[in-house]
């Protein structure tokens, strides 16, 4: 029972200071699938932007399996994208496939309006341009 009080009460402490913190937050999901030549994962730069994960995964699945390709194949998942570091990191750690992901990297270009990202494995931040924050 205690246990249960603790989840719970974690839980609902998360989701209120989560709310406080990112407030109106401007964050996207973007499709991801492994691309054969390049033998890493990369963003579906032609794909549209999701507002949920379930969606955005959903979606990614239902590509892949109405055609074959010569450049890209499964595992496929969704990254986030946002313009607030807590939502950012909250993300990650709540839908992320960690193994896919290399960390929750900001971006310095002040143009970028969503500068938080989940980056994928096997890609470079050149240097100052952005940093890897978690």
């Amino acid at each position: 029972m205690k246990t249960l009080v603790k989840v719970v009460g974690t839980s609902l402490i998360i989701s209120v200071l989560s709310g406080c913190i990112a407030g109106d937050v401007d964050g996207v999901w973007r499709q991801y699938s492994w691309g054969i030549k390049e033998e890493r994962f990369y963003y579906w730069f032609l794909g549209k932007d999701y507002e949920s994960y379930d969606r955005c995964v959903k979606a990614a699945k239902y590509e892949m399996s109405k055609s074959a390709s010569s450049y890209t194949s499964g595992p496929v998942g969704c990254g986030y994208s946002s313009d607030s570091y807590f939502s950012t990191i909250l993300n990650y750690y709540l839908h992320a496939e960690r193994d896919h992901m290399q960390c929750v990297a900001e971006s310095y270009d002040p143009d970028n309006s969503r500068p938080y990202v989940m980056l994928l494995k096997g890609y470079d931040i050149p240097e100052g341009q952005g940093r890897c924050v978690w």
